[in-house]
């Protein structure tokens, strides 16, 4: 899903490459959290504001944070 995402015509190349980067970069982080304190839900609640911003006027009963923390628990292990 990620590299369809990533390898999307609609979106310029550098910007697939980036989101690549960076989940990569957020799932090193996971795998070494027995040393650095970082789980994947507190990753998720820290990043999600910021990888899953809403457009302006979205209405939604689910906050962005709670939201992405079920994504990435739901998804981690497909990265």
């Amino acid at each position: 899903m990620l590299l369809g995402v990533a390898s999307s015509p609609a979106y310029p190349a550098q910007y697939g490459l980036t989101l690549l980067s960076v989940v990569r970069h957020l799932a090193r982080l996971c795998l070494h959290g027995s040393k650095n304190q970082l789980s994947p839900r507190i990753l998720a609640e820290n990043f999600s504001p910021v990888l899953f911003r809403q457009p302006a006027g979205w209405v939604t009963d689910t906050p962005p944070q709670q939201a992405a923390s079920l994504y990435w628990a739901g998804n981690f292990d497909r990265f």
